[in-house]
């Protein structure tokens, strides 16, 4: 909805034409970053993951796997813990504020690999088809643990699968001649 602001609220705005408006939210590494090309390129990998992220939801195929990105995500995680483990207990407002940027750093890399397993298992069998028509020179679609996944997954609904059609076909002889 749209609320028209008051006439007190717009005369307030006009006396103070200088008042820069309300900046957008920044992410705690922009604001607690220390002044250093690591951390600029840390927020760019968050951001990159963010947009790969965002990508694989709204892509109805399967996009190319993001393994160099997603393993400089794991490295800085891990080295914003270790800083974490170095502040002193009375940092704790600096140490829950780092704690809950890698818990939505976390979240986003975890939501980006289930979205991927996600459409590995909706679309395993045209996946496995497109991977053995890939070139050798094309960008990797899944990752080795990707791979791993889908052939384990591919071997279970063929067991499924045969499972299912044997079952049907020993009902099938129960049943009377004419039907």
């Amino acid at each position: 909805f749209f609320f028209p602001k008051s006439r007190a609220a717009v005369a307030e705005q006009a006396s103070h034409p200088h008042r820069p408006p309300p900046a957008l939210p920044l992410s705690f590494c922009r604001i607690m970053a220390e002044p250093s090309s690591s951390d600029d390129v840390a927020l760019t990998d968050i951001e990159l993951l963010q947009a790969a992220w965002i990508n694989e939801l709204r892509a109805p195929e399967l996009l190319p796997h993001e393994h160099e990105l997603v393993l400089r995500v794991k490295e800085q995680v891990a080295e914003q813990e270790a800083r974490v483990e170095e502040l002193d207990e009375r940092d704790s407002l600096l140490r829950s504020l780092y704690e809950m940027d890698n818990e939505r750093t976390n979240y986003q890399l975890r939501s980006y690999l289930r979205t991927r397993l996600e459409k590995l298992t909706k679309m395993a069998i045209f996946i496995a088809r497109r991977q053995g028509e890939a070139d050798a020179e094309a960008r990797p679609l899944l990752s080795r643990p990707e791979q791993n996944f889908l052939g384990k997954y591919l071997a279970l609904y063929q067991d499924h699968i045969d499972a299912e059609a044997w079952s049907s076909l020993q009902h099938a002889e129960q049943l009377p001649e004419q039907l």
